[in-house]
């Protein structure tokens, strides 16, 4: 992302990458095209050990997984179990259930479908949720969170977090899940402008997958302003109060556990989940 959208990327602190007016690898001798299984058809791949079950997927990345159709994905080791899912970033798991969901960060595990979320490790057993923030665990469905750490289990249609209407995206309670698709899309598109140069060798059914998952997603924002408008973003969601801490998206990206390693998370969550659930009955 810092070598497509240049040196004033807001979630980053070096400012030694180059510029984004050229292409930063070689066309001619690109490092993709290995190791890729496509069990599917009309899938659209550029990187490395992406394997495609499904069928009518764009990809751009290493070790993605796609089991259903119509995912758009840039980053890593994304593992999309159901379909519809637009994906930026490394790590993310969209479960049988987490069809129809837009994401930007690392980490985040979708249990349902029609969500938003910018963040790292996020977890969302509800459906209609939005999130903007790191580590929040959502049960229910139809919340609006801004903020870090939040544990929702007995609560719908609650928004958690303060942010005022400053930024060119213009926030509002009403339209904070549309700001999101429309940044996440935005982003999708920009970043995939610089792999256009690598479709030569798709075919045509391929490119056209490519062309509409990636090339001509919708832009609710400039491209050319992309990185200010992020900046923005971000300036709008101070200050942040409650059960929160200072939220920094993406600064420090941390490393993502394999899947292998996970079976443990999925195990605590699921006790989790239980738990809460016969709390709530003893209650009533």
């Amino acid at each position: 992302m810092k070598e497509v959208l240049g040196n004033k990327i807001p979630f980053s602190n070096t400012r030694n990458t180059s510029n984004a007016g050229s292409q930063p690898f070689n066309q001619g001798n690109a490092p993709v095209g290995k190791g890729n299984k496509n069990f599917g058809s009309k899938n659209a791949t550029i990187g490395n050990f992406n394997s495609d079950y499904g069928s009518s997927s764009a990809t751009i990345g290493n070790g993605n997984w796609n089991f259903k159709s119509d995912n758009a994905t840039i980053g890593n080791g994304n593992w999309l179990f159901a379909k519809g899912n637009t994906t930026l970033g490394n790590g993310n798991w969209s479960w049988d259930n987490g069809s129809n969901n837009a994401t930007l960060g690392n980490g985040n595990w979708h249990f349902g479908s029609d969500k938003a979320t910018i963040g790292n490790g996020n977890w969302d057993f509800g459906s209609n949720n939005t999130i903007i923030g790191n580590g929040n665990w959502v049960f229910t469905s139809g919340n609006e969170i801004i903020g870090n750490g939040n544990w929702l289990a007995n609560t719908d249609n609650t928004t958690i977090g303060n942010f005022n209407n400053t930024s060119s995206l213009k926030l509002s309670p009403q339209g904070i899940k549309t700001d999101v698709n429309n940044l996440i899309d935005s982003l999708i598109r920009r970043i995939g402008q610089n792999f256009i140069g690598l479709t030569g060798n798709l075919d045509v059914s391929s490119s056209q997958t490519f062309n509409r998952l990636i090339s001509s997603k919708s832009v609710g924002i400039n491209d050319t302003n992309i990185s200010k408008d992020i900046e923005q973003l971000l300036a709008s969601l101070s200050p942040i109060q409650g059960n929160v801490i200072n939220y920094q998206p993406l600064q420090s990206p941390q490393s993502v556990p394999e899947p292998t390693s996970s079976v443990s998370l999925v195990v605590m969550g699921l006790m989790c989940l239980l738990l809460s659930l016969f709390k709530k009955q003893q209650h009533n």
